[in-house]
């Protein structure tokens, strides 16, 4: 009878062979978990005195409140080395609000939302559009895009925000607590009367543009793409790198008496 034949060396030879088959998977599965892993954190206190409902006369001087807290969401996806793949870090940053009341945590709770979407659309690729990186490397391959939300005014009925995009001035929403739902506010809320849209728009027209860049548009396209802000003392108006604020007291004759600018004519609280 013939002895065995010895299997320890093929059994090592097999292991060896393996073993960086084996890494590979364990490193490719750790950094799939990774680039779809999500990361929430605290960065810093919202403070009354540092919205701009107090700088435009909220009658908030002197009562420094804390109205909640700044917080940061981060989220990488792709991988990219020596200028092969693709590869994105985002972060996105949006209030979570002290008060408890279920307003102003819808609105938080809407912004994180908007968020998830976005570092989503930042951060998933295709498998094809990763490889076709890989074989063609490029430079720029990694980006890491910043969104932001600032408060600019807030009450228990009541809040203003600016969205930043990568350091850019983007776009500005109000919201306001209509019976019990969360509602943001349209221009067409706050003024009344058949003429409220020339009339506007040619206020808009005159404190964005003295020099007259947007004459030719015409009065509903101009207000389209006007982004405002509603405050304790009046709007700020936003259009492309333009900028005015606008008190209520110029507008006085269009604003609807009971518009939800009222609810923005109160001190900021907690």
């Amino acid at each position: 009878m013939e002895p065995p034949e010895p299997t320890s060396a093929k059994l090592k030879l097999w292991r060896w062979l393996l073993l960086p088959s084996v890494i590979t998977v364990a490193l490719g599965g750790f950094v799939w978990w990774k680039s779809r892993s999500e990361r929430l954190h605290f960065v810093e206190p919202i403070w009354s005195d540092s919205l701009a409902g107090h700088e435009n006369g909220s009658g908030a001087i002197g009562q420094r409140r804390k109205i909640g807290e700044v917080w940061s969401l981060t989220q990488s996806g792709g991988f990219a080395w020596r200028n092969r793949g693709v590869s994105c870090h985002f972060e996105g940053r949006y209030p979570v609000f002290t008060s408890a009341n279920r307003f102003q945590q819808a609105i938080s709770e809407r912004l994180l939302a908007e968020l998830r979407d976005v570092a989503a659309s930042c951060t998933e690729y295709e498998w094809s559009e990763w490889w076709d990186c890989v074989k063609e490397p490029a430079s720029g391959n990694h980006r890491e895009p910043r969104a932001s939300c600032e408060v600019l005014f807030a009450n228990e009925k009541a809040v203003s925000l600016r969205k930043a995009w990568s350091g850019d001035w983007g776009v500005m929403q109000n919201f306001v607590d209509r019976d019990g739902e969360l509602h943001e506010v349209d221009l067409a809320d706050l003024f009344h009367g058949s003429d409220w849209m020339d009339s506007i728009a040619d206020i808009c027209r005159t404190e964005l543009c003295p020099q007259g860049e947007l004459a030719d548009i015409d009065d509903h396209t101009f207000l389209t793409f006007v982004s405002f802000a509603l405050l304790p003392d009046g709007l700020i108006f936003h259009l492309g790198n333009h900028k005015a604020f606008i008190p209520y007291k110029k507008l006085k004759d269009h604003l609807r008496p009971d518009g939800p600018h009222r609810l923005f004519q109160t001190n900021v609280s907690e």
